[in-house]
């Protein structure tokens, strides 16, 4: 066996572990990818209720204001 050939030899297994530990780090990222996504679909849940109870506070609301303010508005376009 030759010395040159020995060293392209390990050359090419350094490659071949390079190659692997940079899949190894991909799968980490995409781990903790998965976690974060996992984490914003259980907030996706309660985001949707409070926004739901939020509009209905809201009409709520409106439809209160609407009853007590239109009746002194309706009398100051009367006065005129």
């Amino acid at each position: 066996i030759e010395m040159g050939s020995l060293g392209s030899i390990r050359v090419l297994r350094l490659c071949r572990l390079l190659r692997l530990l940079r899949i190894l780090k991909i799968f980490s990222v995409l781990k903790e990818l998965r976690r974060l996504i996992d984490m914003m679909a259980g907030c996706f849940k309660t985001l949707f209720w409070s926004c739901l109870l939020l509009f209905l506070v809201m009409t709520i609301w409106a439809i209160i204001s609407v009853e007590f303010i239109n009746p002194t508005i309706q009398q100051i376009v009367d006065e005129g």
